[in-house]
């Protein structure tokens, strides 16, 4: 690693930064606005919010869910390429992998409220999520691991927090059903 970093330094004193700042991590921006969907938290606040308004209409007012909330469809814009086709192969399989929605964390819902949203940024390609939501008023967390991209953000994994197995993860329920 020492040859590795001096050689770096050294190409950086005969005039090749930009090669000694590639080789560097990307810092995390500045600021994050809040309301940016291109951005982490932006993303999942709107997807989140946009996901429960249109769970809790199915059920007042009996409409269908929209097609672009429709699980595989979150999973082609939301999810990266290797979590989507693992959990489009798991959802369309004949026996039920996924059994609970795990956007509202349950089967049943109500009163669905998204309650904070917030981003921990580890470099400028990957961020770490916290969703804090209530279903019939009872609180729960998920943690979302994000990555960026040639095609911006997506979903890399989801852990529900409190879950039993503890740790439990959208992942992980998909490599245990061998998807």
């Amino acid at each position: 690693m020492k040859i590795l970093y001096g050689l770096l330094v050294s190409l950086a004193l005969a005039g090749g930064p930009a090669i000694a700042e590639a080789a560097s991590p990307p810092a995390p921006p500045a600021t994050l606005d809040p309301g940016d969907v291109a951005q982490p938290n932006g993303m999942i606040r709107d997807l989140y919010t946009r996901y429960f308004a249109a769970t809790m209409a199915t059920e007042k007012e009996g409409v269908t869910m929209p097609p672009e909330l429709e699980w595989p469809a979150i999973a082609d814009k939301y999810f990266t390429t290797e979590l989507a086709t693992r959990f489009k192969k798991a959802i369309a399989s004949d026996e039920p992998v996924i059994d609970w929605d795990f956007f509202i964390n349950g089967q049943d819902f109500g009163d669905l409220k998204v309650l904070s949203v917030d981003t921990t940024m580890t470099d400028a390609r990957t961020a770490s999520v916290t969703v804090k939501t209530s279903n019939f008023g009872n609180e729960s967390t998920t943690v979302i691991s994000m990555v960026s991209g040639i095609q911006g953000w997506r979903i890399e994994d989801m852990a529900f927090i409190g879950a039993e197995p503890e740790g439990m993860s959208l992942s992980s329920v998909l490599k245990d059903a061998g998807y």
